[in-house]
């Protein structure tokens, strides 16, 4: 019995580590609530030369959120970006684009609505 609960303890920080990877890598990619946003301005920028600017713009506004995939992500990034961010959260580049491909959509379309309620945060 005690081996057993000694492996779901391990699995259960493991987990744990790998979220708050997760979570440091967005926050660096995108900057953090009560901070500047210029990461996330620059982000966005990026995906605007990447031809990307249609659904940047879908979630900026109020319709729904255009997905963009991850390959199409890590392009917009840039190898070293993408490579640097990942090393950095535990994961690999394409743990970490298609996290960024499932919740970069909402971070925007949060800072947009912030923005229009007159919380000021630059997208």
């Amino acid at each position: 019995m005690e081996l057993i609960e000694a492996l779901e303890d391990g699995l259960a920080a493991e987990r744990q580590r790998a979220w708050q990877g997760r979570a440091r890598a967005m926050q660096e990619l995108v900057g953090t609530p009560d901070g500047p946003w210029d990461a996330l301005g620059h982000v966005l920028a990026c995906l605007e030369q990447a031809g990307l600017g249609g659904a940047v713009r879908s979630w900026q506004g109020a319709g729904p959120l255009v997905r963009i995939v991850p390959a199409h992500l890590h392009a917009a990034l840039g190898r070293e970006t993408v490579q640097r961010l990942a090393a950095r959260a535990g994961l690999t580049c394409d743990e970490l684009t298609a996290d960024l491909s499932e919740h970069l959509p909402g971070i925007v379309a949060r800072a947009a609505q912030d923005r229009r309620r007159g919380r000021h945060r630059p997208v």
